[in-house]
């Protein structure tokens, strides 16, 4: 798929408000110039193969075409071997159904009118759930947004958590443990938010909004995370989070390759936090903007982190 394709047939024209938040976004980040809306893909051929090593021989595919750098790009597994594969020049591309614009919020809001109060406190409770950590969806933020920026307009954080080294986890280990990691991670989140509410601590439920990030929002949502950041570490250093061994082989590969810094390898799968006041310079409460904010910090962070690895292990 052309860059840029699948943004045009989802109606954000170049040139129009969408593609030019998307490009300033990338130029805060220091990322201009970087593709949007391109695909990468592994493809191998499932006859006389079982379910799941046909899946395992795509990924190493996909895997061979991201380590190669062609983003954008088709790798074809076919005895044992990866190949580049290229469509033939007279091959059209099919159109892309364009999805009808909705409002989120507005939507849910007119789906709960027609519930029962029984059906619409089960709704909430079962809706936006990622079926892998059990948090929250990010769609869950703009339908919750204006409560919080009600009830936080006089103090409050909105704190993001990122797991380092993600990509490594799945290269090097497989996706299925890249999934165990993230589905004991959000247990973790889970259970330190129960116990920061017995403990009177003001926190809501953690909201998985990027494929290693996650939010929470509260007054006491930098201390929550803080103490979810430590659990993390320790339990990922003792082997309950991954295997000892997939560890061990993990830091092992990451190091040999040269993947991360050697200062960093003992942080792989321990978390980044930072933290956004989500009342602004003028005082209004904003959660979406303290959000935004949170990436770039975020961004920043993780910049400085690889530019520079520390002589000794540090946060």
């Amino acid at each position: 798929v052309a860059p840029g394709r699948a943004l045009d047939a989802a109606g954000m024209a170049e040139g129009g408000p969408e593609r030019r938040a998307i490009d300033a976004a990338l130029e805060r980040l220091g990322r201009s110039g970087q593709p949007v809306g391109d695909f990468t893909y592994g493809v191998a051929p499932a006859d006389g193969l079982a379910p799941l090593a046909a899946l395992k021989s795509a990924d190493e595919a996909l895997n061979a075409a991201k380590d190669a750098g062609g983003r954008g790009t088709i790798r074809v597994v076919e005895g044992g071997t990866a190949r580049e594969w290229t469509p033939p020049a007279d091959a059209a591309p099919a159109p892309l159904p364009a999805p009808a614009p909705r409002d989120t919020t507005a939507e849910v809001e007119r789906l709960e009118s027609r519930l029962t109060e029984r059906e619409r406190r089960l709704f909430r409770e079962s809706s936006f759930r990622d079926p892998l950590t059990l948090t929250r969806t990010y769609d869950y933020v703009p339908l919750k947004a204006r409560d919080w920026d009600r009830e936080y307009a006089r103090g409050g954080e909105a704190t993001l958590l990122s797991a380092r080294n993600l990509k490594q986890i799945n290269d090097l280990l497989g996706h299925e443990a890249g999934d165990r990691y993230l589905s004991r991670l959000g247990g973790v989140l889970r259970q330190a938010i129960a116990r920061a509410r017995r403990r009177g601590l003001d926190v809501q439920e953690p909201v998985r909004v990027a494929s290693k990030e996650f939010l929470l929002v509260g007054r006491d949502a930098s201390a929550v995370a803080e103490a979810v950041r430590r659990e993390v570490a320790k339990q990922f250093a003792a082997g309950r989070i991954l295997p000892e061994a997939e560890v061990a082989r993990l830091r092992g590969e990451a190091a040999r390759r040269g993947l991360v810094p050697p200062g960093r390898i003992p942080l792989i799968g321990t978390l980044r936090t930072v933290s956004e006041p989500i009342a602004g310079r003028g005082g209004r409460a904003d959660v979406l903007k303290a959000l935004d904010r949170a990436f770039v910090r975020l961004e920043t962070v993780k910049r400085a982190e690889d530019s520079e690895p520390p002589a000794g292990v540090a946060r």
